[in-house]
C-alpha cells in the first residue's frame, strides 16, 4: 500500500494517505475493467433493491389510524400515599403488592 501511496509511515504511526486516488492505483495495476464491471453490477443491484422496496414497503401511516381510540393510553399519576413512601426511602413494590391498594398488581 506505501508503494501505491495509499498509506505513509508519520513517525511511529501508519497514515493514509489524502491524495491516493483509487482509479490511478486501479489503472496501475491493470484491473480497471474489472472496477467498471463492479461498478456497472453494484448499479443493477441497486436498482433491483430499490424496485423490490418500492413493491413492499408499507405507506405510512398518518396519526389517525395508528391510535386506538377505544384503548386507555394515560398515565396514572402516583396517589400522596405512594410519593410520601418514596420519599420516606421505602421502596412502592411493598405498596403496589399490597391487596388492599387500588393498584394493586
Amino acid at each position: 500500500m506505501t508503494g501505491l501511496g495509499m498509506i505513509h509511515r508519520d513517525g511511529r504511526h501508519w497514515k493514509f494517505t489524502a491524495t491516493a486516488n483509487l482509479s490511478r492505483i486501479a489503472t496501475r495495476l491493470g484491473v480497471m475493467d474489472d472496477v467498471a464491471a463492479h461498478i456497472t453490477r453494484n448499479r443493477k443491484e441497486r436498482a433491483a433493491w430499490h424496485a423490490w422496496l418500492d413493491r413492499h414497503i408499507t405507506p405510512a401511516l398518518a396519526t389517525h389510524e395508528i391510535y386506538d381510540h377505544d384503548a386507555e393510553h394515560h398515565w396514572i399519576p402516583p396517589t400522596d400515599e405512594e410519593t410520601e413512601t418514596q420519599d420516606s426511602g421505602h421502596t412502592s413494590d411493598s405498596l403496589l403488592l399490597n391487596p388492599s391498594n387500588p393498584r394493586f398488581l
